[in-house]
């Protein structure tokens, strides 16, 4: 988080991503700033953690995500993010995540279950 507070400028070519830990909301609220302001302009594919997942998706970024078209299309992805993993090698920690209330809003949408986690569609 300390190193994208260093820029204030976007960072193109950046096509993929993967966030590994957020641990409070202000870290929530950095990687929403990042990903909704075109920080990334290029990115394409984006990677979570499960438990980065799970804070976003409770503080509504996930969704802010799947609904957010970049207004001004870049070359390189049109505007649209293509990829959204949420991977877990831990199968107990998914397992139990997918029972909880957020496992059951996440059925509701169209996703791939995968072996080490789940694909929005």
């Amino acid at each position: 988080m300390m190193f994208f507070e260093l820029f204030s400028e976007p960072m193109p070519g950046v096509t993929d991503l993967v966030v590994e830990t957020l641990s409070d909301e202000p870290q929530a609220l950095t990687i929403k700033k990042l990903l909704l302001r075109k920080y990334f302009p290029d990115l394409c594919h984006l990677t979570l953690r499960l438990e980065a997942f799970e804070l976003l998706w409770k503080k509504g970024i996930i969704h802010s995500l799947l609904d957010h078209k970049r207004p001004q299309p870049d070359r390189l992805n049109k505007g649209k993010l293509y990829e959204l993993l949420v991977l877990d090698g831990n199968q107990a920690r998914f397992d139990r995540m997918w029972k909880s209330d957020v496992g059951e809003q996440v059925k509701g949408l169209n996703i791939s279950l995968r072996e080490d986690g789940f694909e929005f569609l």
